[in-house]
């Protein structure tokens, strides 16, 4: 019966091949033989399958489509002959024979080795789990021989990856025998990991290397390269990475183009392995060639999404002068990509403020949008034509302000913070400052997971008017409420432990369905109790050896439900004790503030305050004699026992931060006036003054996720006793030192100094410079900020203290430097190591700080 089979349509045996990769074509049936594709054959009444082991005749037939009694569907055996190859890594040749009623078909199969268990040999410093890992393979995989190339060549990238340029792999096959089934075995030869010595840059002179121990300058630092020379003596070297390498040649070249240098060249030039073969130093030549300078700019509108996709010139909405101011670009300068970047923006801002917003919610020719820049380069003369073009868009006007995913939360929770009105242009400034609010409350994001959920955002809805949108703000309510458990130790605070509970948007007149602690627990979390009325209360229990805080605050930002212009209250209740190496002092406090809101970010209020302090255990030896001096300041003394400290006090804060914990740009204004006075149950009489301010800014590129940035903050205050009083009480004097002021000295241990104790000041000045750098940050999906969960800090401190009113004596500066690591998640905590670099005789150091809460 076999001689009458013959062969179906080439296009089967094709299918074959291509099943086999490669595999020799069976004989195509004669011409006059073929059925067309796309039609039903004949009526099968007959199937054999001849060849096949590991996939049963059931599992074949089933997959090539093939069943008794059924027309031979030729389209679908060819798509079955590729599933039974991708299924079982088996090739099929269908052959048929015409019998009476119909055909037979013989289904030959022919299946590929396979290897029941792959073997890993000579991965030593390297697991085999991180080897299965990069072959795609689990433990109990099989391997096809087929496919023995491709785990190859992936278990080479692998280790590439992992800097082992020399590392190879053989591949050893034993042939499949009637009971055994094929055997593969990967030989690894890793070699040595390979770091880099050094790279060397070769002509390079625009733009030359320099630098200290900490930082380089140059080239490379601004092509932010992976591989560079070694740091720290030879401690931190980077692994040799051929990829990286590549990148990092781009990058440069890219850094010389950005700056005018439109013919450069930045090639490797070779590689310089010692004997050992595991430091590598990188030799890059560089032709810089000549340098582009700008002959003339030019800027027109033009209309984006014509048919040919050419754009139209189009006259300008705002006068051609005006714009022309914004621009830096200027005939005779180097034509520089990081100035056209600054053009893009402030063209981007201006007609932003005045409706013809930026944004990718908004239709092609609706939106603004920069164009690339058409340059007219002039080899010879080596000066370029630069043309910006913009698509000013339409003016868009505001028909709604809509919030959309925050349905646990009042509405007028959110659109107090909003500075737009329906009917107002798109003002897209004003957009970004009430997104940066909305961001701030810390409702809408959850500090301790930044993966979770999607930070707020907006996005522009089509209305049934032309130049009018709607404006809706994306929102996910985040975990507001945040508890955390610690135990720490720091100088200032001895071993303590925190427990702490935090509730953002909290409604106090939410009440549960069930008071059942675990149901009542579980609603809060679903947001579905106290929640939704933007309040605040904070629970805070801080005990530990040297300092101890209990602490209850409520905040209600809105007591009159104005929605604009609104009136806020602030209740606190809080008692410290600290136990220090002369005296304790125990402090509890209670009070209020009044505020009234003068602009989205500013509110002026006035409080009143009760504290009662008491300083016991002073270990000042017997009464003070010429024969013996007093152990501690005066003042201290003076104030032993219990004080009653009530005040009253005014004050204004502004506030631009873009976020609760960790912000990264804005600027915080905080004036505070307060009256301590008898009329009001005080011991002492004197008022005091302070002024403080904080900005935030980032570097680099607006358009990058996480960013270096820099924090300046500054303060002043003075106290002025009257009455009875002679000075200011010793508890209410102004410190430095801790981890917050002067960092390197320890709590209040800034003079001027008394008896070798600090004496507080009556006059304080005080600033601080960071420099912020991300260590550890998320890699966000898209459309998500990228986030830092630790950052390093470089700061300079410098403060001066005064025991007087109105005076600052400069012999009293201290000045301190240092570095810090800070956490943000789950508490916020930083760890500061700050060194003196001006100090006084009797002043009290420590290198080591803790600081817990904002920073």
């Amino acid at each position: 019966m076999a001689q009458t089979f013959r062969a179906l349509t080439p296009a089967l045996i094709w299918a074959c091949s291509l099943g086999a990769l490669g595999a020799a074509q069976e004989p195509a049936a004669p011409a006059g033989e073929q059925v067309p594709a796309n039609t039903q054959g004949p009526r099968i009444v007959a199937l054999r399958v001849e060849g096949n082991s590991r996939a049963s005749t059931e599992q074949v037939l089933g997959v090539l489509g093939l069943s008794v009694d059924a027309p031979l569907d030729l389209a679908a055996l060819d798509a079955g002959i590729l599933e039974l190859w991708n299924s079982f890594r088996a090739r099929a040749t269908v052959l048929r024979a015409d019998r009476a009623g119909g055909v037979e078909l013989l289904v030959q199969v022919v299946e590929i080795p396979i290897d029941l268990e792959p073997r890993f040999v000579g991965n030593v410093e390297i697991e085999t789990e991180r080897i299965l890992e990069w072959a795609q393979l689990s433990e109990t995989s099989e391997l096809f021989v087929s496919d023995a190339v491709r785990v190859r060549d992936r278990l080479l990238a692998g280790y590439r990856q992992e800097g082992f340029h020399w590392a190879d792999v053989r591949i050893v096959e034993r042939a499949a025998g009637p009971d055994l089934a094929a055997d593969v075995i990967f030989e690894i030869q890793e070699g040595p990991r390979v770091k880099v010595a050094d790279v060397v840059l070769h002509g390079n002179r625009a733009l030359a290397e320099g630098g200290s121990l900490f930082t380089t300058g140059g080239l490379k630092d601004l092509a932010d390269v992976h591989l560079d020379e070694s740091r720290f003596f030879g401690f931190f070297r980077d692994e040799f990475v051929q990829e990286d390498l590549d990148a990092d040649l781009v990058a440069m070249r890219q850094v010389y183009r950005d700056r005018g240098y439109l013919d450069a060249v930045v090639e490797l030039e070779r590689l310089e392995f010692n004997d050992e073969r595991d430091l590598v130093t990188i030799h890059v030549q560089i032709d810089e060639g000549p340098l582009y300078t700008v002959e003339s700019v030019e800027l027109v509108a033009v209309v984006p999404g014509t048919a040919n996709g050419e754009l139209v010139l189009a006259p300008l909405v705002f006068p051609e002068a005006e714009l022309r101011g914004l621009l830096r670009l200027a005939p005779g300068d180097p034509l520089r990509r990081r100035v056209i970047d600054a053009d893009r923006i402030a063209l981007r801002d201006y007609y932003g403020e005045r409706g013809h917003p930026a944004h990718d919610s908004l239709a092609a020719g609706e939106g603004w949008e920069f164009e690339e820049p058409e340059l007219e380069i002039d080899t010879q003369s080596k000066r370029v034509r630069v043309t910006y073009r913009i698509a000013q868009g339409e003016k868009q006007f505001l028909r709604e302000i809509l919030f959309s995913g925050a349905e646990n939360t009042q509405d007028r929770v959110m659109r107090r913070l909003v500075t737009l009105n329906p009917g107002e242009q798109a003002d897209l400034k004003e957009i970004y400052k009430s997104l940066n609010r909305l961001r701030g409350t810390g409702y809408f994001t959850d500090t301790r997971d930044p993966s979770r959920p999607v930070e707020p955002r907006f996005r522009f809805k089509d209305t049934d008017k032309s130049g009018w949108k709607d404006l809706e703000f994306l929102l996910e309510e985040g975990d507001v409420l945040g508890t955390s458990f610690s135990i720490g130790a720091g100088g200032s605070f001895g071993v303590f432990g925190t427990v702490s509970l935090t509730l953002r948007n909290f409604d106090i007149t939410d009440t549960p369905d069930s008071w059942v602690p675990w149901d009542l627990v579980q609603e809060m979390v679903d947001r579905e109790a106290f929640h939704g009325a933007g309040q605040e209360l904070t629970l805070l229990v801080q005990p530990g050896t040297k300092f101890t805080r209990y602490q209850v605050r409520f905040r209600e930002p809105d007591i009159l439900r104005s929605h604009i212009d609104r009136v806020s209250l602030e209740l606190e209740a809080e008692r410290t004790q600290r136990f220090r190496k002369l005296y304790d002092e125990e402090r509890n406090e209670f009070g209020f503030d009044l505020g009234r809101q003068i602009s989205p970010d500013a509110t002026i209020f006035a409080g009143y305050s009760h504290a009662l302090v008491d300083i016991s255990d002073i270990e000042a030896g017997s009464e003070p004699s010429l024969g013996q001096p007093l152990a501690v300041p005066v003042l201290l003394k003076e104030q032993e026992g219990e004080s009653n400290l009530s005040r009253v006090r005014f004050g204004m804060r502004y506030r631009t931060l873009n976020a609760l914990i960790n912000p990264t740009e804005g600027h915080s204004i905080r004036g505070v006036l307060s009256g301590y006075d008898g009329a009001w149950g005080s011991d002492y009489d004197f008022s005091s003054l302070e002024f403080s301010y904080e900005r935030y800014g980032l570097f680099g590129d607006p358009e990058q996720g996480s960013r270096p940035g820099w924090r300046l903050a500054f303060e002043a205050g003075v106290a002025v006793p009257y009455g009875d009083t002679d000075d200011v009480p010793y508890s209410e004097r102004f410190y430095f030192g801790g981890s917050r002021t002067l960092r390197g000295f320890d709590f209040q241990g800034v003079g001027p100094n008394e008896n070798g104790e600090a004496m507080g000041g009556q006059t304080k000045l005080y600033g601080s410079a960071e420099y912020r750098f991300p260590l550890l940050k998320d890699n966000p999906a898209d459309g998500e900020r990228q986030r830092e969960f630790v950052q390093g800090r470089l700061f300079v401190d410098a403060g001066i203290l005064d025991i007087d009113s109105f005076e600052l004596d400069l012999s009293n500066t201290r000045v301190s430097a240092g570095f810090g690591l800070y956490l943000t998640v789950p508490l916020p905590i930083g760890f500061t190591f700050g060194f003196p670099l001006i100090q006084g005789e009797d002043d009290s150091t420590q290198v080591f700080s803790l600081g817990i809460g904002a920073f």
